[in-house]
Formats: C-alpha cells, sequence, structure tokens
C-alpha cells in the first residue's frame, strides 16, 4: 500500500503499487520499486503478509494425519472429558510425532510459520507428549518455529500432575 484513495472526503480504497523484494537468508534485505526486467519470481500482482502465527493450539493430541474419527461421546463433565483423554492418549501417543508434523504442514501450507502449543503434561502421557512433540518440532526446525506451553490438562491436584510439570520445566 502506498497511500489512499479518497471519494467525498472519505477513505474509499488504498493505493498500491508492485515492488521488487529482495530475499537473503530467509529475511527480506531490500524493497525498491518494482524492476520487470529483473530475474525474479513474479508474484502477478499478489498481496505479500508476513507468515501467520497461531497462539493457542495442541499440536501434541491431533487426529490430522491419521485415518478421520467422529467425536467420541462422554458424559460426566470435565472429570468425564479427563476419563475419556485418559483412556485415548496410550493409542494417541504411537504416532504423534507423525501426526504433529502433519498438522505443521497443513499449518504452513496456509501460510503459518509459528505456533504457541500447549503440551499435555499428566500422569497418563507423563512427559512422553512433550518428547515426541519436541522430535517433530526438531524435524521442522529449519521452518518452523514453536512456543510450547506445558499443560496439566487433567488438573495439577485431580491427577497430581504436579511432578511432571516439575521435570518438563527442568527440560525448557
Amino acid at each position: 500500500e502506498t497511500g489512499f484513495e479518497y471519494e467525498d472526503g472519505e477513505v474509499s480504497a488504498t493505493k498500491t503499487n508492485l515492488f521488487y523484494v529482495e530475499v537473503e537468508n530467509g529475511k527480506i534485505s531490500k524493497i525498491a520499486p518494482n524492476q520487470p526486467n529483473a530475474k525474479a519470481i513474479d508474484a502477478k500482482g499478489l498481496l505479500m503478509l508476513p507468515a501467520f502465527k497461531d497462539m493457542h493450539i495442541h499440536l501434541d493430541k491431533t487426529f490430522y494425519g491419521d485415518k478421520w474419527q467422529a467425536v467420541r461421546k462422554r458424559t460426566g463433565g470435565v472429570k468425564g472429558m479427563i476419563d475419556l483423554e485418559q483412556k485415548m492418549l496410550p493409542e494417541m501417543l504411537k504416532n504423534s510425532t507423525f501426526k504433529a508434523e502433519k498438522m505443521i504442514e497443513l499449518l504452513q501450507s496456509k501460510g503459518t510459520f509459528f505456533a504457541r502449543s500447549h503440551v499435555n503434561i499428566e500422569p497418563t502421557s507423563k512427559l512422553e507428549s512433550l518428547k515426541n512433540l519436541q522430535k517433530a518440532l526438531d524435524n521442522k526446525k529449519n521452518s518452523f518455529g514453536a512456543e510450547l506451553v506445558a499443560f496439566p490438562q487433567h488438573g495439577v491436584f485431580y491427577t497430581d500432575s504436579a511432578p511432571y510439570l516439575k521435570e518438563a520445566a527442568k527440560m525448557d
């Protein structure tokens, strides 16, 4: 955007121009007026935006990348959901690294290159959700960044998650 267009004293649109953008080592190093004869990738007038950040996601427990599953019925409010998740987690952990990588690839395909992900820390998965997600993030470290939040999904005292949270904190 280079300015505004006005109608009757009110902004009615933005003015835009084409620019030449140089990228070095993954960072914008130069923005200059369009250079139509330059050796470049023609973006065909599309708008260039910064990458998105997903600031609340649970990459450690997704079904994405695996066979589709319907929502499971549960009863008993929050405690019922905890009981259901405690039954599901051991199976989910078997390929959670793969599924996290698939979810990261989906995010990247839509322009997201950073996430703040909550990670289950509780007695059922102990630190396995964290370790598996760290593997996935390590595999994607050249193109995806993340901040992890140790999350006692099943309650700190209801399921005695405190010792695992302390251990996770020591793991950086």
